[in-house]
């Protein structure tokens, strides 16, 4: 078996980056509104989400509120966690992403995956 060259994965694409078009939360909320919130969070990056055409826009979460997202987890109520979290970081949106459950099921792992890549790496050497 030969090596791989670095820089080169054999057999396989590198996948492509998403480009996160922001075009319909700046017409449904206005660019100076996103500005704004982006100002009052001192300049750490929104949460968008998009389900079909349903909008909302989040605030970027604290370590308060990570805390009560891991304390309802490790509780084992994953949707109240979820549900909990999205009502504090709540900004501006549509409800029907919170009311609709087929929607809500959508956000729901968008919001466990933002939760999931929070997490840093420990190890001892």
């Amino acid at each position: 078996m030969r090596p791989e060259k670095k820089g080169k994965t054999r057999g396989r694409k590198p996948p492509k980056k998403r480009e996160n078009d922001l075009t319909p939360f700046y017409e449904r909320f206005t660019e100076g509104k996103i500005e704004e919130w982006k100002k009052q969070f001192k300049g750490r990056e929104l949460i968008f989400i998009r389900v079909e055409h349903f909008l909302a826009v989040l605030r970027p979460p604290t370590v308060e509120d990570i805390a009560n997202y891991l304390t309802l987890v490790t509780g084992e109520n994953m949707s109240k966690a979820v549900s909990a979290l999205l009502q504090d970081l709540w900004l501006d949106g549509d409800y029907d992403l919170i009311e609709d459950e087929d929607n809500f099921i959508a956000v729901f792992f968008q919001i466990n995956t933002l939760m999931e890549g929070k997490k840093s790496e420990f190890f001892r050497a």
